[in-house]
């Protein structure tokens, strides 16, 4: 699965754009990353303890994942960016932030 498929070319927003879905994927949660991201590591966290499935993009191996980055973050290669499946985004959440977006998505009790 590329890092674009069933993500249409409207972005808005800086550090809470949307992106709308045409196709959403097999998870219900992407999250562009780096290896070296400390809130990367805090989001993947958050994500695992509440049992919630996502697709993750490395964006230093995946260059279409960096361009989606860059477009969302106005030339910025911000991390972790994580789309949901309302096509909201959010950029660098803290663990709260994350969380609640998670209850607002539908996909936390």
């Amino acid at each position: 699965m590329g890092a674009t498929q069933g993500l249409s070319e409207e972005w808005c927003g800086a550090r809470s754009g949307c992106i709308h879905a045409i196709d959403p994927p097999n998870t219900p949660v992407t999250m562009y990353t780096t290896r070296w991201c400390g809130d990367c590591r805090s989001a993947r966290r958050v994500l695992a303890e509440h049992g919630i499935a996502y697709t993750e993009i490395n964006i230093d191996h995946d260059a279409e994942g960096r361009e989606i980055v860059k477009r969302i973050n106005r030339g910025n290669r911000s991390v972790p960016t994580i789309v949901f499946p309302s096509g909201a985004v959010l950029v660098e959440p803290s663990p709260p932030e994350l969380e609640a977006r998670l209850r607002e998505e539908g996909l936390l009790g």
